[in-house]
């Protein structure tokens, strides 16, 4: 393929599945029983995490009424409605349609054909908020392609600076944005932007997107390089810019409306994540959408009720012990037996055994 003016090709290079899989990390359940200890997968580097929006839980953090999408990890309750948004919600300009899959029993899905999402400034999402200059980042989706007919803006961040555009004879705004280009009933190219680069995916068959998955696609920068991630595929790019400084117009996802499809989860990182982490990503947003949480609480108030019941019988063992000594006494002094009040409610606190509802 030729190389034009600021269309830079990608190098294909080693798929993101091929690597080893995330470690678990083990908790503590000591709030559901002391003797029970379970594992599930951790959300990576939380301490960069700067934003993550997801449909768990039915979409709680969804409030259509507001036309507001929350923050996974934020505290709703303290937010004041007159705080300025440095980082709490995405802004609805209508209502998200939540829908349900048939092959996700336990999972709601945000579609975006009709919605566009404004976040807070994208000079909030820098990592210096001195210079407001972006040196490193990941921006990670979990979403389903139903059909892709037209352009789809999936994410646009406006810079503070503009460079020459030789193409319109103009000045434009730096910017980060990913672009999915339709090009026939069967293709499509991604154009990725940073700063005043332009670099192009080109020819993706469209069937690889448009199907029943859920894909993982990753955007992540750190120093001169820029990689993009598709369900484990992984597209490098050689940049000249260092870095871009960040503006006062907010982030936006699904501008164009273009978007025709299912939203689960979005991340954006003030770090560059590894291949490693991004599949760990992935792997804690599978535990849920998949139901793998469902069937751990179950098995763990299993294991509680279990545990429970076992004290119950251990207790009445020991009061049907008592009743027995004070029996054996009445015997052997060939007396009429009567029990004191202690025994009597011991006898009272016996508790026949439960049918199992397990």
């Amino acid at each position: 393929m030729t190389q034009t003016k600021c269309i830079k090709e990608p190098f294909v290079a080693t798929p993101l599945n091929s690597l080893n899989q995330p470690s678990i990390i083990s908790q503590d359940t000591s709030n559901i029983s002391s003797n029970l200890k379970f594992s599930r997968p951790e959300l990576p580097d939380k301490s960069n995490l700067f934003f993550l929006i997801t449909t768990l839980n039915d979409g709680e953090r969804i409030y259509n009424n507001e036309l507001k999408w929350y923050e996974q990890n934020i505290n709703i309750q303290n937010i004041v409605k007159t705080d300025y948004n440095e980082g709490s919600h995405f802004s609805l300009n209508n209502p998200v349609l939540l829908v349900n899959d048939p092959s996700l029993p336990y999972a709601k899905g945000a579609k975006l054909n009709n919605s566009v999402l404004t976040g807070p400034l994208a000079l909030f999402f820098a990592n210096d908020l001195k210079t407001f200059l972006l040196t490193e980042f990941t921006i990670i989706y979990m979403m389903k392609f139903i059909d892709i007919s037209e352009d789809v803006s999936l994410f646009e961040m406006i810079g503070n600076t503009k460079s020459q555009d030789s193409a319109i004879n103009d000045y434009v705004y730096q910017a980060i944005s990913i672009v999915i280009k339709s090009i026939d009933t069967n293709f499509i190219h991604i154009v990725l932007t940073f700063g005043s680069e332009v670099f192009v995916i080109r020819e993706i068959n469209k069937s690889s997107l448009t199907n029943d998955s859920i894909h993982i696609i990753a955007l992540n920068y750190h120093k001169s390089e820029l990689n993009l991630s598709i369900d484990g595929r992984q597209y490098k790019f050689d940049k000249t810019q260092q870095f871009l400084s960040l503006g006062s117009l907010p982030v936006v996802i699904n501008s164009s409306l273009g978007i025709d499809g299912v939203l689960y989860a979005f991340a954006y990182y003030k770090k560059s994540l590894s291949n490693i982490e991004i599949l760990a990503f992935k792997q804690f947003m599978n535990h849920y959408l998949l139901g793998a949480e469902y069937v751990l609480m179950q098995k763990l108030m299993y294991m509680r009720n279990l545990e429970d019941s076992e004290k119950k019988n251990q207790d009445n063992t020991s009061r049907l012990k008592e009743v027995s000594t004070l029996l054996n006494k009445c015997t052997v002094s060939n007396s009429v037996c009567k029990p004191n009040d202690y025994v009597l409610k011991s006898l009272s606190l016996l508790e026949p055994p439960q049918p199992s509802i397990w």
